[in-house]
């Protein structure tokens, strides 16, 4: 079962609290549209959504029949999040990320985004 390795890998740090920090800054600010751009990261975007639409499904996964909602994500995300700066992780550093189209990719995907890493996507072509 791919969750049920993923969160062996990640046991140690599931239980970890993200601590508070400072406002981030986009790299680049650019607008072609008619409506202005918001200063908000990814990760800023999903406690947004999180906060609006909390009870609403975020994800559904016919693959294994899950739905996870935006504030479950929010949740997990998080805590990932927190366990990765425990590891000694810092704003900047990438994480590759090398896994089927499952639950825990968006997961690991939002933790990055939280945590200010980068995460790095590699694909098998098949």
């Amino acid at each position: 079962c791919h969750s049920g390795s993923l969160k062996l890998l990640f046991h140690p740090v599931l239980n970890s609290t993200l601590p508070s920090r400072g406002q981030s800054h986009l790299s680049h600010i650019h607008n072609l549209g008619s409506e202005p751009l918001k200063s908000l990261t990814l990760g800023q975007l999903l406690e947004d959504a999180a906060n609006k639409y909390e009870k609403t499904d975020a994800i559904v996964s016919v693959w294994d029949n899950r739905r996870v909602t935006y504030k479950e994500v929010l949740h997990q995300a998080d805590k990932l999040a927190a366990g990765f700066l425990s590891l000694g992780l810092e704003k900047g550093d990438r994480i590759g990320l090398w896994a089927p189209n499952i639950v825990e990719w968006v997961i690991v995907f939002y933790a990055s985004a939280r945590a200010g890493l980068v995460t790095v996507g590699t694909y098998n072509s098949r």
